[in-house]
């Protein structure tokens, strides 16, 4: 049988075809093993964020336990003063690769905005208390037609980081002489000048009001100076010398991840019921 013959022209054709496919089937495979290591890199980031997530999350919650762990064992219930542990700063803490804050403040230092439509008194002490930390009185305006409010967000949305400090929606409505601060207690009264605001801070540092009677002018023991019977009167049904209403702040951080729970507390003896309970993103 007589050979074939290829020209050279065509051979060379032949060779050069299959280097380019050679070559297209060697990108494709890179591409895919390029793309299988992103994939891979990604679904690793995403299942590490998820555990950093979840972490996040239980450290926060932990801490909301143990705040809730020492306002039930607070001694005495009867009385509630900014020298007891649940009132302390807390440090951050390094817990588990990770670090948490916890904050407790009472609510009963502040004045309960929804009290203002059946109490024309706390509106004047409101207002009162907006003079005195620079806001305009307007922002009361209509806010009768609104009550009750569920946060103080509600009540003024741009102003909130400033009026949670003075302002709240919960609690009965009555003030606790011994956390307020200043601002609090001249609004009570606008025979409270900023004298004897600080007199009643300096006394309660070193002792707490164990009631509200110590503020009356028959009291015959140590009491601060200046407090005349026309200013108890004026406040006597306003005030408390115990808290029951507590705001709880954790903040929980792994790595780049940061979970945020707020939370309110009512204590009734040793059972503390949620009021209000949201999970934030840092």
């Amino acid at each position: 049988m007589a050979k074939k013959y290829y020209p050279r022209s065509i051979s060379g054709k032949r060779k050069g075809i299959v280097l380019i496919l050679s070559l297209a089937i060697v990108a494709i495979l890179a591409a895919i093993v390029l793309e299988f290591n992103y994939t891979s890199r990604v679904e690793l980031d995403i299942a590490g964020n998820f555990i950093n997530v979840l972490k996040a999350e239980c450290l926060a919650k932990s801490a909301i336990n143990i705040a809730i762990f020492l306002l039930r064992k607070d001694e005495d219930l009867s009385v509630d003063s900014l020298d007891e542990e649940w009132a302390k700063q807390f440090p951050p803490l390094p817990i588990s690769g990770g670090k948490v804050t916890l904050k407790i403040t009472d609510e009963n230092r502040k004045i309960n905005i929804n009290q203002i439509k059946d109490k024309k008194e706390v509106k004047h002490q409101i207002e009162r208390l907006l003079n005195l930390i620079g806001e305009e009185k307007n922002i009361l305006k209509n806010a009768e037609k609104k009550i009750p409010y569920e946060t103080i967000e509600q009540f003024a949305r741009e102003k909130t980081p400033l009026l949670a400090n003075y302002l709240t929606v919960f609690g009965k409505g009555k003030v606790n002489i011994n956390t307020a601060n200043k601002e609090v207690i001249k609004s009570l009264s606008p025979l409270i000048d900023e004298d004897l605001a600080q007199r009643i801070v300096n006394f309660r540092e070193k002792h707490p009001f164990k009631d509200i009677v110590q503020l009356s002018p028959a009291y015959e023991y140590a009491k601060p100076e200046g407090l005349s019977g026309e200013i108890y009167r004026q406040i006597n049904d306003f005030i408390t010398v115990r808290s029951e209403v507590f705001l709880i702040q954790a903040v929980a951080q792994v790595n780049d991840t940061i979970k945020q729970i707020q939370a309110v507390v009512q204590r009734k003896g040793r059972v503390c019921k949620f009021l209000y309970y949201k999970v934030n993103n840092g």
